[in-house]
């Protein structure tokens, strides 16, 4: 082993927790605390291929120490080959420690309330959306037809859909079928998606386009699921071209086919937090894959196309809600409109 020269772990990780730094490898799930300044300053020697026979012995036991636990490795590439190749250190670190058990639930129970079950309302003007009626849902296919022709859908026709159809999207998708009541836990609902814990923390908001959609104006819009309504939050600008520009970026759609609009997902992350310690963003994101789908069978059904989007801006959304991007971070994209060779 003193022949061999050490390199520190590229997913290696340095944490701080009560003036100490913790170094933690999701490799071995093991971490090891640092309390001194010669401890960092050894990590720094560790940037370039070391061996051990050039360290003090003080740095050599430590050495030892993070070579057990995974942060100090041969420097041979080996974690450039094999499995480890295939991750990112912040996907790794991500799928560990989220998968760690659990010690506490409502770990902010006691110290301030539970977030409500939904966002307050702003100052926008509420459009309240017709329940679907006999045209929308006469037509359907059968759920199996559905569920073996979905699809992601690039190409939308420039006429856009229409606001009954939009409507009814967002009816059989995301609406609030059901509240249960509890003061002290705060209140849990019902979807035809699931939630952790009936928490609900998703948030959708869509930003239309000129022309994208018969009978709704161009602008942003923020929809209450338990009203089934629509509060226009701002006009189409600057700020919702950006938006639009980031999703054709993400999905290869021509920027000139405006008959598609775009569905932005966010999670008011508090709400989940409150109650799921350590696991509220994984938590959120798996909600984030069910409601996406949800969305996908119930435009199929409807005859609308939908694409999700694998990536989006961070901090678009806080300018056009006002929203602390922290509390309320942007978690998810589609694209929704009428399928070009649709006849509908």
């Amino acid at each position: 082993m003193k022949a061999q020269k050490f390199v520190l772990s590229r997913f290696a990780t340095l944490v701080w927790s009560e003036e100490k730094g913790i170094l933690v490898s999701p490799v071995t799930a093991k971490s090891v605390e640092l309390t001194e300044d010669n401890h960092f300053a050894l990590l720094n020697r560790f940037r370039k291929p070391l061996a051990l026979t050039c360290l003090e012995p003080a740095d050599r036991s430590l050495a030892m120490v993070l070579i057990e636990g995974g942060l100090l490795v041969v420097a041979d590439g080996h974690e450039e080959r094999g499995a480890l190749q295939f991750w990112e250190p912040h996907d790794l670190n991500f799928h560990v420690l989220s998968r760690r058990q659990r010690i506490t639930e409502f770990r902010l129970r006691g110290m301030r309330a539970p977030e409500p079950l939904f966002a307050p309302r702003s100052r926008g003007t509420l459009l309240r959306l017709a329940l679907p009626g006999e045209k929308e849902i006469s037509g359907l296919r059968s759920f199996w037809d559905v569920l073996e022709g979905r699809s992601s859908t690039r190409e939308f026709s420039p006429s856009g859909i229409s606001l009954s159809l939009l409507s009814a999207l967002l009816f059989f998708s995301a609406r609030s079928r059901s509240i249960a009541r509890n003061k002290e836990l705060g209140d849990t609902g019902h979807r035809n998606y699931p939630s952790g814990g009936g928490r609900y923390p998703l948030e959708i908001r869509l930003v239309v386009p000129p022309k994208a959609c018969a009978g709704l104006r161009a602008g942003v819009y923020h929809y209450r699921p338990r009203e089934h309504v629509l509060e226009k939050t701002c006009g189409f600008g600057g700020i919702a071209e950006k938006f639009l520009e980031r999703a054709c970026a993400s999905s290869h759609l021509l920027a000139a086919e405006r008959g598609w609009l775009l569905l932005v997902i966010s999670a008011r992350i508090a709400r989940t937090s409150w109650k799921y310690d350590s696991i509220a963003y994984s938590t959120i994101l798996k909600e984030v894959g069910c409601l996406m789908q949800t969305v996908y069978l119930a435009a199929g059904a409807l005859g609308l196309g939908a694409c999700a989007l694998g990536s989006g801006p961070l901090d678009l959304l806080q300018r056009v809600t006002g929203v602390d991007a922290f509390l309320e971070p942007q978690v998810g994209e589609m694209v929704i409109g009428r399928p070009r060779l649709n006849r509908r």
